[in-house]
């Protein structure tokens, strides 16, 4: 298992801003660790491995159209990236992160995250 990088720690962060389950989702981070990357070269999945010992999230409201969403700029990319944190079994299991339009960025320190 490797360690987040500081975009993916800053993502979850950013996109968990406003939900009402945001101490849990920082919980969680906080025992979290990377499982997989996957440049797809439009994008990134991070597969999360989170500690069991964390609590749960509400499994009950985490369908599809639930997922914790955001946004995010960067030079290179004028059109924007998407992010979206994805729940399994009440633990978040992956960070998607996209291009609307164009490659993935080499430079994931200039990606800046939309608030």
């Amino acid at each position: 298992m490797e360690e987040l990088s500081q975009f993916e720690r800053d993502a979850i962060v950013a996109v968990s801003a406003s939900d009402s389950q945001r101490d849990v989702v920082l919980a969680q981070l906080a025992q979290a660790s990377c499982a997989s990357r996957d440049y797809t070269g439009v994008g990134l999945y991070t597969e999360l491995s989170v500690n069991p010992m964390v609590p749960k999230l509400d499994e009950g409201r985490w369908k599809i159209e639930d997922m914790l969403k955001g946004h995010a700029e960067h030079p290179d990319v004028p059109e924007g990236i998407g992010l979206i944190l994805w729940v399994k079994d009440g633990y978040i299991s992956c960070l998607e992160s996209y291009t609307y339009d164009g490659r993935w960025p080499d430079d994931e320190s200039l990606i800046r995250l939309a608030t």
